[in-house]
C-alpha cells in the first residue's frame, strides 16, 4: 500500500509523518482540532508555553468520550427508532396506495 508524506503542525512545531493517502484527511481534522484547543486555552487562560497548552490539551481530549463511541451510540439509536416505525411505515403506506388506487 502507498504511504505519502505530510507535515502536522502542532504548537508551532512541524512533524513529519508518513501516512496511507486516505487517512490524510483524519489527520488534518486532528491537527485543527488540536491547534483549536491550545488556542482556546491560551486565550482564555493567557498561557504562553507550549508545553503547559499541549498538556491541558492532552488532558481535555483524553477526558473527554471517544467521538467514535458517540457516533456508534447515534447509529444504533437511530436503527432502533427506525426498526420501531418500519411497520407503522408499512401500514401507511398501503393505506396510501389503497385510496390511491
Amino acid at each position: 500500500m502507498s504511504q505519502v508524506s505530510i507535515k502536522v503542525k502542532i504548537a508551532g512545531r512541524y512533524y513529519p509523518l508518513s501516512i496511507k493517502p486516505e487517512e490524510e484527511a483524519t489527520i488534518r481534522q486532528a491537527e485543527m482540532k488540536i491547534q483549536s484547543s491550545i488556542d482556546v486555552f491560551q486565550e482564555k487562560y493567557g498561557v504562553r508555553d507550549h508545553q503547559d497548552l499541549l498538556a491541558m490539551t492532552l488532558l481535555q481530549m483524553a477526558t473527554k468520550p471517544a467521538p467514535t463511541e458517540k457516533t456508534i451510540e447515534k447509529v444504533v439509536e437511530t436503527v432502533e427508532v427506525v426498526a420501531d416505525i418500519t411497520p407503522d411505515l408499512e401500514r401507511l403506506n398501503q393505506l396510501a396506495e389503497s385510496y390511491i388506487l
